[in-house]
């Protein structure tokens, strides 16, 4: 039997991803795309990396960092 190339492995695998990992997939194989890339050119491609949680999370964090200003402006 001849031996699968990486790649083709790859894409056997994906054939039998369930259906609620297939877009996981996606996403991940974009990320790896822009991050090849000098540039990032689609920012779609980070839609989903964190979870609303953590968002929320970051977003709260910031708001009270940023929310006084020290010293003299």
């Amino acid at each position: 039997m001849k031996e699968l190339s990486l790649r083709q492995r790859l894409i056997h695998n994906i054939k039998f991803l369930s259906p609620e990992l297939v877009p996981k997939a996606y996403h991940y194989i974009e990320s790896l795309k822009a991050t090849d890339n000098s540039r990032i050119t689609d920012w779609k491609s980070y839609v989903g990396c964190i979870s609303d949680k953590e968002a929320i999370e970051q977003k709260e964090i910031i708001g009270k960092e940023f929310e006084n200003i020290e010293g003299e402006w």
